[in-house]
């Protein structure tokens, strides 16, 4: 099965581009962040046209997540009860008996401000509700942009990031606190001492200087990451005209899908 995040920076902008990317990968789940449009206004028959089940939980302008797979989704869930201000962030369905969960973490915006405390609770609850999901089942993937490098690795420069939204070391504890209760950041574990970046911002030609940040994740319980045997950033697709902000991420996970790929 392979399996991909992508903060797409506006579905209906980047349509094309997502279509043929995932048809070139053979992507069979993607997640998707930033759809930035309302459900009535999600291009579902264009996903169906090549095989997909869409579900999308999305809103004018701002934030939205998707999940498209070529499986049968169930128990689709839409929102987080625990969200302070109860935003479209998260998505998340059963497909083959693993839980696919897709979220879209605040970016915080600026330290020390109502926003950046919003990006930690939301953090912190997020981990309460993996623990609580792993008291009935070990079989979850959890992927997205979660807007926190976590490591020297994930920076272009950590000297000058320090203290950065983003890379608060509030931040980057609560992002490891969630990999402390058992979840594997997989493109890591795959890429142990590798600068990694999946975001460049707009600004100050910061793709061409490969002035970027790891914000976007994939991370798994360790009964699924034992199934992975690739994981990797696109970065081709951060170069090309027109493209999203961020590169998505991609895995391939060796579990028994029918007899789909």
């Amino acid at each position: 099965m392979r399996i991909a995040t992508w903060n797409v920076n506006s579905i209906r902008v980047r349509l094309d581009k997502i279509l043929d990317w995932i048809t070139q990968k053979n992507i069979d789940v993607i997640a998707m962040q930033e759809i930035k449009a309302p459900d009535d206004k999600f291009p579902y028959n264009n996903f169906k046209d090549l095989g997909y089940n869409v579900e999308s939980f999305g809103e004018v302008g701002f934030n939205g997540v998707a999940i498209a797979s070529k499986f049968p989704m169930e128990n689709i869930k839409k929102g987080f009860a625990l969200d302070a201000r109860a935003q479209k962030r998260m998505i998340s369905c059963e497909i083959n008996s693993i839980k696919i969960i897709n979220v879209y973490i605040p970016n915080g915006k600026q330290v020390g401000t109502g926003d950046y405390y919003y990006k930690l609770d939301y953090l912190s609850k997020l981990k309460e509700y993996l623990i609580s999901l792993m008291k009935d089942t070990k079989q979850i993937i959890l992927m997205g942009d979660l807007n926190v490098a976590l490591s020297d690795l994930d920076v272009y420069n950590s000297s000058q990031m320090s203290d950065q939204i983003g890379f608060t070391h509030s931040e980057k504890n609560a992002l490891q606190d969630i990999l402390n209760i058992g979840f594997f950041d997989v493109c890591r574990e795959f890429h142990k001492d590798k600068k990694l970046f999946s975001f460049w911002d707009y600004r100050a030609n910061s793709f061409l200087r490969n002035k970027g940040m790891r914000v976007d994740y994939i991370l798994t319980t360790k009964e699924i990451f034992e199934k992975v045997v690739l994981c990797d950033i696109d970065e081709k697709e951060r170069a090309k005209p027109g493209a999203s902000d961020h590169a998505p991420v991609y895995a391939k996970v060796n579990i028994n899908t029918g007899g789909v790929s």
